[in-house]
């Protein structure tokens, strides 16, 4: 029976559809701590799924998407194209950027070219 609650529950994650379903309908529901079977991001809410000590029924709750204010860049995370680098907010989800700059190439040992900042591999070189 648990195993069916659970197969159940991970559809409902998956489908993004609140979860609750009762296996008595009799007791007072004494929910465990949860697990977050759904990490919240920047662009999707999370879900975390409670199961009642007592009778086994399952519900979700939905955790809300992950917000912030200011841009912080302390991972230093370079991003690029071919003509310029700059760095990713630490967010995995958030697009904006700060320090674009052009690459400063130089030859790098064995052949080739490095940007000498973000050490990304020229290429064609």
């Amino acid at each position: 029976m648990k195993r069916s609650k659970l197969f159940l529950a991970l559809i409902c994650i998956l489908s993004t559809l609140p979860l609750v379903f009762c296996a008595c309908g009799e007791c007072e529901h004494s929910w465990d701590k949860g697990f977050v079977a759904k990490a919240p991001t920047t662009t999707q809410k999370g879900y975390t799924i409670y199961t009642c000590t007592d009778c086994g029924e399952m519900k979700s709750e939905e955790i809300p998407m992950l917000t912030h204010v200011e841009h912080t860049y302390t991972k230093q995370i370079w991003g690029g194209d071919e003509t310029y680098h700059w760095f990713k907010c630490d967010f995995d989800d958030c697009q904006v950027t700060t320090n674009k700059t052009e690459h400063t190439f130089v030859d790098k040992f064995g052949g080739g070219m490095i940007c000498q900042v973000c050490r990304m591999d020229k290429k064609g070189s």
